[in-house]
């Protein structure tokens, strides 16, 4: 009595502990794929912003130079165009420049966007502070970040130039925060960069996200131009953190703890009917001793045999049966719940977890209703019989589009498609997944086209299963029929990795093999016989 406790109480406890070991391997696994990735966006990031402000700079030392050059000629002889380098950054909120002793001045600014209109005396004056700055300054340099009274965070750099007796100097007025987002709004728009200087913030990325791992927050410091040393710091934002943080391994914690509650309980369930058998045992060979029978003994014999074998399928059964029920229940009341707040208004946030809920239920009560047909597969009663398979397949196929009945699917059937010598359920087992994974991945396919034929190799019959849908990568062809495998392409869509296991044990039952062919995005095919000397 004791053994048949502890021992399957030490088979849970065992898988539990090996499910939890694994579930902790693959988060740790997840959290460094994160880390990795965004360690190359960051260091993408500040590369590209080091760059694009080294241009920057370089366009307004040209202007500098160019407006020393020009300065030097008679104003007649001034280019009359309007085009400027700069005008293709955002921020630029004041450009000045003045030579002296010959005191030509230059002014840029949006209301003046020329490159070459020299400013009135007021409006000049308009602008003494930063005018008297750029006086100030012996040698180039960069002040800020300043805020100004009406707000907003700026640069004031300033360029000085002496030749001679004569010294040239211009002084920019740059809206940091507004330059800086222009160069990274196409960079990594899933994370929320930040840019600081010393303790100084000169822009923040939205939506930033909290509560991440350390390895998921890089930051890293660039050298500007003008010598100053900027940190840049790096995180995703919420809607990125939803996308890179899997649930599949929570999937895979959830899946090992049930299986190893049935595995214990099945435990259970198998010493019981090792004791049940035991008993028949010691009946048979009662009655052996009592009729000295031999037919008699077999006979009990082959009885008791087939009732171990059906005590089997009935646990297998009763476990299947019992958990569906509360699995149907789930579902039901998940659907009636939505129901009620759906009429009610205003529990959009109740929806969004019930809409996150309600598939993984019903994506469990898909496992288990494959299991069972898994687990059929080798008790069902095995007879050939000669099948018409161009009207078997249009059949399970009518049958399949039937709840879809608007949706574009061309079937092609060969006209002359063999009958095959095969057991007719199993058959219809095998073509409905194949159809069904067919119509299942070509979803997305504006028409999608299914075509269904067969060839003969050396004196068997292959048939081909066909479609356009989002097809797979031959190298990873070998982990299709495995179960419980699925193919990266094949992720987005629902499915409990079953169906093409069960396809796969059909074509053994017959003796026959098969084998998948594909290539991404085009096109998907499965060859395979159902002739026991293939």
């Amino acid at each position: 009595m004791l053994t048949r406790v502890v021992v399957p109480i030490v088979v849970t406890v065992l898988v539990g502990i090996g499910t939890i070991q694994m579930w902790r391997a693959l988060q740790q696994n997840e959290i460094g794929q994160v880390e990795r990735i965004v360690t190359l966006e960051s260091w993408s990031t500040r590369s590209h912003l080091a760059r694009s402000m080294a241009t920057f700079y370089d366009a307004l030392r040209n202007l500098g130079e160019f407006w020393g050059a020009i300065s030097q000629l008679p104003a007649e002889q001034w280019p009359a165009g309007e085009h400027m380098e700069l005008d293709g950054y955002d921020g630029v909120r004041l450009v000045l420049y003045e030579s002296q002793p010959d005191g030509v001045r230059f002014m840029h600014s949006p209301d003046r966007p020329g490159y070459s209109y020299q400013p009135e005396t007021a409006e000049w004056a308009a602008h003494a502070a930063l005018a008297a700055r750029m006086r100030e300054q012996d040698q180039s340099t960069v002040l800020g970040p300043i805020t100004y009274p009406e707000g907003g965070q700026y640069l004031e750099i300033y360029e000085v130039e002496r030749d001679g007796e004569r010294i040239r100097r211009m002084a920019v007025m740059v809206d940091i925060e507004d330059l800086v987002g222009q160069m990274l709004v196409d960079e990594a728009p899933s994370y929320a960069i930040s840019v600081f200087w010393d303790e100084h913030a000169l822009f923040r990325g939205e939506d930033a996200a909290t509560g991440l791992p350390p390895g998921w927050i890089k930051d890293g410091l660039i050298r500007m131009p003008w010598g100053s040393i900027w940190r840049v710091e790096h995180r995703p934002t919420t809607e990125a953190v939803r996308v890179l943080e899997s649930r599949a391994t929570d999937m895979i914690l959830l899946m090992g703890l049930i299986i190893a509650v049935l595995m214990g309980f099945l435990t259970h369930e198998s010493a019981r009917a090792r004791r049940r058998a035991r008993n028949a045992e010691a009946a048979e060979r009662e009655v052996a001793e009592l009729n000295r029978n031999l037919e008699a003994v077999v006979q009990q014999r082959t009885r008791a045999l087939a009732d171990r074998t059906a005590d089997l399928q009935t646990i297998t059964d009763s476990v299947a049966h019992d958990m569906r029920n509360p699995l149907n229940a789930m579902s039901m009341n998940i659907q009636l719940l939505s129901t009620r707040l759906d009429r009610a208004g205003g529990h959009e946030a109740e929806l969004a977890v019930i809409d996150r809920v309600y598939p993984c239920v019903t994506q469990m009560t898909t496992i288990l209703d494959r299991l069972s047909g898994l687990s059929a597969l080798s008790h069902e009663t095995f007879e050939r019989e000669l099948l018409d398979m161009r009207a078997l397949v249009e059949d399970v196929f009518d049958a399949l589009t039937a709840v879809v009945p608007d949706r574009p699917v061309e079937l092609v059937v060969d006209e002359d498609l063999p009958g095959v010598e095969a057991d007719d359920l199993l058959v219809r087992m095998l073509v409905t997944n194949l159809l069904g994974n067919a119509l299942k991945y070509t979803r997305d396919e504006p028409v999608a086209r299914i075509h269904v034929s067969a060839t003969s190799e050396d004196g068997v019959t292959v048939y081909t299963f066909a479609d356009n849908g989002i097809g797979f990568d031959n190298d990873k062809a070998d982990r299709l029929f495995a179960a419980f495998q699925r193919l990266d392409e094949s992720e987005r869509f629902e499915g409990s990795g079953l169906g093409l296991t069960i396809v796969a044990r059909v074509v053994e039952r017959h003796g026959g093999w098969i084998r998948g062919e594909g290539r991404p995005g085009e096109y998907a095919k499965f060859h395979f016989t159902l002739h026991p000397n293939a």
